[in-house]
């Protein structure tokens, strides 16, 4: 096999892998104000599972938002590990409003990172401060080929 067949092939089973990894990812996000008022928050999963939501978590969160907020954020939050940015990088996936809340989550765990909105990575250990606060309203997600990769 050529070099370059070789080459796409394995481009072709590094995305087919991501996507199966990827599999937990919700297939659709609900606004947080809908989600406290379930019995059962939850939203399903790209596998056709539950993303099922702590009650703790969402209040934890709630602290956090003005009423506006709580009306116009998507949760699960998304962050994405990006392996071709190098080890424990992960981005954001959303846009402004995610990086504001993410900010003031980071603040609340006393951190003093900021997510800068142009480059809007995070790193392994603040994931995981985050994740043990806020736990079921963070997604962790694969995703970033590298470019030698391809």
């Amino acid at each position: 096999m050529g070099y370059r067949k070789y080459d796409r092939l394995l481009s072709t089973l590094w995305r087919n892998d991501i996507k199966n990894i990827n599999d937990h990812l919700p297939k659709s996000q609900k606004y947080f104000n809908e989600l406290v008022n379930e019995k059962n928050p939850s939203v399903n999963s790209v596998s056709g599972d539950k993303i099922i939501f702590r009650e703790a978590d969402l209040t934890s969160l709630g602290k956090l938002l003005d009423e506006n907020e709580k009306k116009s954020l998507k949760l699960p939050i998304i962050l994405i590990r990006r392996v071709d940015l190098g080890s424990g990088v992960y981005s954001v996936s959303g846009g402004g409003l995610e990086i504001k809340v993410l900010n003031r989550m980071l603040a609340e765990v006393g951190e003093k990172y900021s997510l800068d909105p142009q480059h809007p990575y995070l790193y392994k250990p603040l994931v995981y401060i985050l994740k043990r606060k806020f736990g079921t309203c963070i997604i962790l997600g694969f995703g970033g080929i590298p470019s030698s990769e391809l």
